[in-house]
């Protein structure tokens, strides 16, 4: 494909997403690239694709890989983290959903630990095996349309 063809994919997911993700708080940012960091390290190494993958995701929701908040977040455990990510509405669910699923497919193969850590994240705030399943689902047919 020419690369005058090519899709911007942050340009794309803020056109697509309306930019409701610049609505969550700086709070909510930290948890959500510390879930993605847990997933990523749940089965033993960070493929280079999934470091990319949280980079742009950090770009996209507007927020500093080495902001200080990251540090306190960690030392206030995993137990904090996820009462923070109870915090989100219905929609940020949905998007903190698809980017969950999103690292664990990211570098092509789908490790059943990936899947795992996410389903248990996702069941701890309070999103259902159901419609978390449905999402996944979503999201790797938007990921293998779009080349991601």
């Amino acid at each position: 494909m020419p690369s005058s063809y090519k899709i911007n994919k942050t340009d794309f997911i803020r056109e697509n997403l309306g930019g409701f993700q610049d609505n969550f708080t700086k709070e909510q940012k930290v948890a959500i690239i510390e879930c993605l960091i847990i997933i990523t390290n749940s089965d033993g190494e960070v493929h280079p694709y999934e470091m990319k993958y949280i980079q742009q995701t950090a770009k996209i929701i507007g927020i500093e890989l080495d902001d200080p908040s990251f540090e306190i977040a960690i030392n206030k455990g995993l137990h904090y983290i996820t009462k923070v990510l109870k915090t989100l509405n219905a929609a940020q669910k949905d998007w903190f959903i698809a980017a969950s699923y999103g690292m664990a497919m990211v570098d092509g193969t789908l490790q059943e630990k990936e899947i795992n850590y996410t389903l248990g994240i996702c069941n701890d705030i309070g999103i259902s095996e159901k419609k978390s399943e449905a999402v996944k689902e979503k999201t790797r047919v938007i990921m293998q349309k779009y080349d991601f």
